[in-house]
């Protein structure tokens, strides 16, 4: 009578698993948080819900900084927090925009989604020497009405208040630059 093989389940290693979830998870904060400069991350322009649009917000220095007073006005819109690397890339670039456009028919304001105090938000800006308007707000009331999926969403809107382009991942100053020099034609 001929032997037949038994089914037997071949054992994985241990290690060979813990591999496998390491490179899956390597991957996706690559994917995730590498800086594309923004030229793979270029999304149809969204519209902002009526609700963030008329919310009149204050920066954390006590300055108004809503989004329906800057009509007539081009108007970048930046969410970002301290928690998300390509986030801290870009902040040089909107700060550097800030300086160059500040008075000149456009208007910057960014919106911080940390869960942390005012207080530190503010430290982290002066230690940064950062100036350019900041808001600190509920980060579900933000993702709700900004329709935002990830850190950095960067929005420029144009003077008639519509949408021209989102850019969700980090952006290049040039790109930034371009599109605001292009809406302010």
């Amino acid at each position: 009578m001929a032997r037949t093989k038994k089914n037997r389940k071949r054992k994985v290693p241990p290690y060979t698993v813990i591999a496998f979830i390491v490179a899956v998870v390597i991957v996706a904060a690559f994917l995730i948080f590498s800086d594309t400069g923004g030229d793979k991350a270029v999304q149809q322009p969204s519209y902002l819900s009526p609700a963030l649009q008329a919310k009149d917000f204050v920066d954390i220095y006590d300055r108004p900084a809503g989004i329906h007073t800057s009509k007539g006005n081009v108007l970048l819109i930046n969410f970002w927090s301290k928690e998300c690397p390509a986030c801290l890339r870009e902040l040089p670039h909107i700060q550097k925009l800030y300086e160059k456009y500040y008075g000149d028919e456009v208007e910057i304001i960014t919106f911080n989604l940390d869960r942390i105090s005012t207080a530190r938000l503010k430290h982290f800006m002066e230690e940064h020497d950062y100036r350019f308007p900041v808001v600190h707000t509920s980060a579900g009331y933000v993702v709700e009405h900004a329709n935002i999926s990830a850190t950095p969403t960067t929005d420029v809107v144009g003077r008639d208040g519509e949408a021209i382009e989102r850019i969700v991942g980090a952006v290049s100053f040039k790109k930034l630059d371009r599109l605001i020099k292009g809406a302010l034609e």
